[in-house]
């Protein structure tokens, strides 16, 4: 048996919907490349900042470890601020070194005055600069370390 197909005037034409599922794809695939763009944007300003912070903590270590060449002497030289110029992609950085007075250092307070007479309570802050969501934010490093005086 042969089978025809009666025409009914209308031409053989997908109706359009081949267009509509293109627009629907493209804009799924629009919303899925903005999600990963947001992401990639915000990995990379994390690890910016983490890249930041390990510097500065870096450099309070050092600052702390170069005070240790003044065991056994008096705290007169103890205090000061330094400039770190930016380099490369690396902001710039002030440290702040300073002993410690009373009330800043809770645990300090309450030893013995034998043993307080001995110790020398410092802090070094380090500070800087970096960019996010198109803002500069002051970020800050602060740590603290005991001195033994003989």
């Amino acid at each position: 048996a042969v089978v025809r197909w009666r025409q009914t005037g209308k031409k053989n034409r997908p109706g359009g919907f081949a267009l509509i599922d293109m627009l629907l794809g493209l804009t799924i695939l629009t919303v899925a490349l903005l999600g990963i763009a947001f992401a990639f944007r915000q990995s990379t300003v994390t690890t910016v900042s983490a890249r930041n912070y390990n510097q500065a903590t870096y450099y309070a270590q050092l600052a702390l470890e170069r005070l240790k060449v003044n065991d056994g002497q008096s705290t007169g030289t103890w205090a000061g601020t330094t400039n770190i110029p930016a380099s490369g992609a690396m902001p710039a950085f002030t440290l702040t070194t300073a002993v410690l007075a009373t009330g800043d250092a809770p645990e300090y307070d309450a030893l013995d005055s034998k043993v307080k007479a001995k110790l020398v309570p410092v802090r070094v802050t380090v500070t800087w600069q970096e960019p996010v969501g198109g803002a500069t934010v002051i970020r800050t490093v602060k740590v603290a370390s005991y001195y033994f005086l003989k």
